[in-house]
């Protein structure tokens, strides 16, 4: 029986072979710490923090990591000694993470408040980007949206900033095919988008309050499931 249960341990963890039980625990993260996602294969861990930062951990080099540090005090390290790989592009918090099912790729969603986008002036067509009458000035120019970033996992780089959200964007999520992602948004709508280009290719308004809960797509994409 003891030979059983030590053969139990030695099991190793893949996509097929999940552990049952939380083995990582993220220390002294002072409330800063908004989301946490697992790979499919198990092997990364991506963390999306408050001060904008996104951390990523290869679990598979190293099952014995501290997610964090056991005191609060802050100390000079040395960039290269560091558990994990820092994603740095959002100005923002980061509120949530999604892994493309290759896991090569990674998706994060924020409250970037940048940039200037120009809308039609408020004599025009009812406005479908700007919800909120706050958003626009007198000329209908809308001041700041919020972003969604794709990441390369490789090469731990953005590779592509995705702008429309006019508020914090709380979630998003990858289709099981890979090329569509959706994200849900402050600004009561939520939006499908391809991986290849930098606009949505539809929008969903309709919503009373946020849309802040993980997107379901199905295998066909034809009719995304939201909930608010």
């Amino acid at each position: 029986m003891e030979a059983l249960q030590d053969l139990r341990k030695r099991v190793q963890l893949s996509a097929a072979s999940l552990p049952s039980v939380c083995l990582y625990t993220f220390l002294n993260t002072h409330q800063s710490l908004n989301t946490v996602e697992i790979s499919s294969d198990a092997q990364m861990v991506a963390g999306g923090f408050a001060n904008s930062e996104i951390k990523l951990w290869n679990v598979a080099k190293d099952h014995s990591l501290i997610f964090g540090s056991e005191t609060s005090t802050m100390q000079e390290v040395d960039d290269s000694t560091l558990p994990y790989s820092s994603l740095l592009g959002h100005s923002g918090s980061v509120f949530a993470t999604s892994f493309s099912p290759d896991n090569r790729f990674l998706l994060s969603a924020s409250s970037d408040h940048t940039g200037t986008r120009h809308l039609l002036t408020r004599s025009d067509t009812p406005l479908l980007w700007a919800p909120y009458a706050s958003e626009l000035t007198n000329h209908g120019e809308c001041l700041e949206y919020d972003t969604a970033r794709l990441w390369s996992v490789d090469t731990k780089t953005n590779l592509v900033c995705y702008k429309g959200h006019n508020y914090p964007v709380w979630d998003c999520d990858f289709s099981p095919l890979g090329y569509y992602f959706a994200t849900a948004s402050h600004d009561r709508t939520a939006r499908l988008w391809s991986t290849d280009r930098i606009f949505p290719l539809r929008i969903y308004a309709g919503h009373l309050s946020d849309v802040d809960v993980r997107c379901s797509l199905s295998l066909s994409l034809a009719a995304p499931s939201f909930g608010s």
